[in-house]
């Protein structure tokens, strides 16, 4: 799984300058009209911007405990924070600068319910809050600044919803079918659209809507499941297990790769918002699922 995560540099920590060799020295000359002016403030590093794979399988089906970061800065992979267990089919999401979710999966044996914390800029791991469900083959969404929902995975057609702030997960809204490695995206600010994945009958073509406006009490933090109701979207163009799903502007949606079964694919489908319909996108040079 890959996630995002703006980390502070080494030797930084959050709300305060950044120390010793991370400091940075602006240096001017100086001005024996000002004097003041030759002790210049060091200017605070900006957060770099990491991106984290975490767990999967190795060459041999072996599970990885590991995570590597990489930094477009430095163009180079370089060691991020061990997992507490080793897991592949996790969903991982960014919860604050340099601290990244990771989310069930399964460890080889049998899909987890436990979630961790893995903070980049210390290296370290936590564990996280438990999800309702066990579950791999699961999918992340943010809905807002305080919320995510985490989407179907093997066998689940059920969400769960979890407060960022509180670190708790709820009941979220049930998906017309089961479905694991699914895309799954925001559309604007409250509809979320869940693309594909593996369903009852294998790889599927549908999708669905959930739109969320006006379900959170801004007050109590509280979700009105009675409020909220899974609609049938458009359909692909093809069968898409394992697909990648991202919103390009406010317009257009890139559904990437996936599977229809027995083969993957390197076709996209281009989903254009106001019409709700999918079309044929550009090819990528491999086929990916």
């Amino acid at each position: 799984e890959v996630a995002r995560a703006h980390a502070m540099r080494k030797g930084s920590k959050p709300g305060g300058r950044p120390r010793g060799s991370s400091r940075r020295v602006t240096k001017q000359l100086t001005d024996p009209k000002n004097e003041q002016d030759s002790d210049t403030e060091p200017e605070e590093e900006p957060p770099e911007d990491i991106i984290l794979l975490v767990g999967g399988l190795d060459g041999q089906g072996e599970l990885h405990s590991t995570t590597e970061c990489f930094s477009d800065a430095r163009k180079q992979f370089f060691p991020g924070p061990c997992l507490m267990c080793g897991r592949w089919g996790c969903a991982a999401i960014t919860r604050e600068a340099g601290v990244v979710l990771v989310i069930g999966g399964s460890d080889g044996y049998s899909d987890l319910a436990t979630t961790e914390l893995l903070d980049v800029d210390t290296g370290t791991s936590s564990p996280g809050p438990n999800l309702l469900e066990a579950r791999s083959g699961c999918s992340v969404v943010r809905l807002d600044e305080r919320r995510a929902i985490v989407v179907g995975g093997y066998t689940r057609d059920t969400t769960e919803v979890l407060d960022l702030e509180r670190m708790v997960f709820m009941p979220g809204p049930r998906l017309a079918e089961p479905r694991a490695c699914c895309g799954a995206v925001m559309l604007d600010a409250h509809r979320l659209l869940v693309v594909g994945g593996f369903g009852r009958n294998g790889s599927s073509c549908s999708t669905e809507v959930v739109d969320f406006s006006g379900v959170f009490d801004a007050k109590r933090g509280h979700f009105d499941l009675e409020g909220l109701r899974s609609l049938p979207g458009p359909g692909l163009v093809q069968r898409s297990g394992g697909c990648a799903a991202v919103r390009i502007d406010e317009h257009k949606v890139l559904v990437a790769g996936g599977s229809d079964g027995s083969d993957e694919r390197c076709s996209t489908e281009l989903l254009d918002i106001a019409s709700m319909t999918f079309s044929p996108g550009p090819r990528m040079m491999e086929p990916r699922s």
